[in-house]
């Protein structure tokens, strides 16, 4: 009886540690990617502000897609656009852009910066 107790622990044994070598040669997950809007007086890619922001996530979690909204077709319009743009029109333009990226379909952690937070939440309820 002892051994056949002993032959089943060692199967069993033997099958864990095959499946655990399965485990560990397995990829790493891909990181959540991350959608950040700034704040007033700032834009989507000032590499002292936003676009360092951006290096330093990036170089924290390797592999994560960063996305950082630009209302307007410049940093310089994205810029003014944080003082004088309708912030509706705002809101449409990043839930259009972020629909339209393939790499965000599966979800997204935002990180929005003074004014950027509220229009990430309007984002996240109305598209």
């Amino acid at each position: 009886m002892a051994s056949r107790t002993m032959a089943l622990f060692l199967c069993l044994f033997a099958a864990s540690c095959v499946r655990g070598e399965r485990v560990l040669h397995q990829a790493p997950p891909t990181p959540t990617p991350i959608v950040m809007w700034h704040g007033m007086g700032d834009n989507c890619c000032d590499p002292l502000t936003m676009g360092h922001l951006q290096g330093f996530i990036e170089a924290q979690l390797p592999g994560v897609y960063v996305y950082s909204v630009m209302v307007g077709d410049s940093p310089a319009a994205d810029t003014m656009h944080g003082f004088l743009g309708d912030v509706n029109a705002q809101v449409e333009a990043a839930c259009a852009a972020l629909a339209a990226e393939p790499r965000l379909a599966a979800g997204f952690n935002a990180v929005g910066f003074s004014q950027g937070g509220q229009f990430l939440r309007a984002v996240v309820q109305r598209c």
